[in-house]
């Protein structure tokens, strides 16, 4: 046997060894009502969202070889996750790096590693019953990039799990009206508790709400002006004046205030990094 070969049989043996050290087979029950999957260096992954005992969970599950293992995420756990890959796929180090955190009594962990076949990142979880699950997520390499396309699976997922979840509703005691909207009914609310507001609001949702805001800044200005500011010219001046390529939303708070939606977020975290949150009202 060559040199080749036998560093290549290591290479294999190494991998059997990581995959043996988490439980798991092929016989995984729930039927998944949604699944993405993708492969990258002989390995397939594959992402659903199940319903399990009223519960929306994720699953992840990585084969190779007619091998499969898998592990479990809430919705918040594969928010971390997600945080985690565009971390390691930022940082140009390739050395150790680790996170950990809890969710629903679970311990899930996520590891940078490195071995022959290249860096690789972790993803372990440590259920109730002590029991291990693990998944090996390679980095990939040139155009067929595992943690990039891992990043663009769970971005979908978050997105269908977001569009599936119930409508919020808003109730008032002794009468509901799903007419009104959440301001109406807060404003028809008095300090007494006498018109209590019931409010139910899904973590996808809460999920979904924080990542907009991401691309968002408040800003004011001083105005001598009697008339109405027109916001318009306002906003095209300002996008001329940051040298803005994306595009740049407006919506009037109160005199001498609005929020500004950015398209694009690098280009939010440019404007609030740059420490001016006045400006004075071109003329």
């Amino acid at each position: 046997m060559g040199e080749r070969e036998r560093e290549s049989e290591r290479e294999r043996e190494g991998e059997r060894e990581r995959e043996s050290a988490c439980d798991g087979d092929d016989e995984e029950t729930g039927e998944a009502s949604r699944r993405r999957s993708f492969t990258v260096e002989s390995k397939t992954f594959e992402l659903a969202l199940d319903d399990r005992k009223g519960k929306r969970q994720f699953r992840i599950v990585e084969k190779k070889r007619g091998v499969s293992t898998w592990v479990r995420l809430g919705l918040e756990s594969l928010g971390l996750f997600k945080e985690g890959l565009i971390h390691c796929i930022r940082d140009d180090e390739e050395g150790r790096w680790e996170k950990e955190w809890k969710e629903g009594g679970k311990l899930y962990t996520l590891a940078r590693g490195f071995n022959r076949a290249g860096v690789y990142l972790r993803l372990g979880v440590v259920g109730l019953e002590r029991k291990r699950f693990c998944i090996f997520l390679p980095r990939g390499r040139r155009g067929k990039r595992g943690w990039t396309a891992m990043v663009e699976m769970v971005r979908q997922m978050e997105e269908m799990a977001g569009r599936r979840t119930e409508v919020q509703e808003v109730r008032t005691v002794g009468r509901a009206n799903p007419a009104k909207s959440y301001v109406e009914a807060v404003r028809r609310t008095n300090w007494d508790g006498l018109n209590a507001i019931k409010m139910r609001v899904t973590r996808e949702e809460i999920a979904g709400n924080l990542q907009k805001l991401e691309h968002c800044l408040v800003v004011s200005w001083k105005s001598e002006k009697e008339e109405e500011d027109d916001l318009e010219r306002l906003g095209s001046l300002w996008a001329n004046s940051w040298g803005l390529k994306g595009k740049l939303g407006l919506a009037k708070l109160e005199r001498g205030k609005a929020l500004l939606e950015f398209e694009d977020l690098s280009e939010a975290r440019r404007v609030a990094s740059s420490g001016a949150d006045c400006w004075e009202e071109p003329i």
